[in-house]
């Protein structure tokens, strides 16, 4: 049996600046986890990628480029509101 250990510090990545997220996808490659996405822009402004853990469970790490506990989504036209 095998672990990916990361501090708590890497896991709070929505606190992180979106180089982080990268930078978090290579050190959770170089414990043993097998990529799944490289980092991604959304369309939402955030940033995120995705690894697999040696059982198999994916993990996302994101930026969200908003305060904390503030959800940015852009707009849909007139029936948002």
């Amino acid at each position: 049996m095998s672990f990916i250990t990361l501090a708590v510090r890497d896991l709070a990545a929505s606190r992180a600046f979106e180089e982080e997220v990268g930078r978090i996808l290579v050190r959770a490659r170089e414990l043993g986890a097998h990529p799944v996405s490289e980092p991604v822009r959304r369309e939402w402004g955030g940033c995120c990628g995705y690894f697999a853990d040696p059982d198999g469970y994916r993990w996302e790490i994101a930026v969200n480029p908003g305060s904390i506990g503030q959800m940015v989504l852009p707009s849909r036209g007139p029936a948002d509101g």
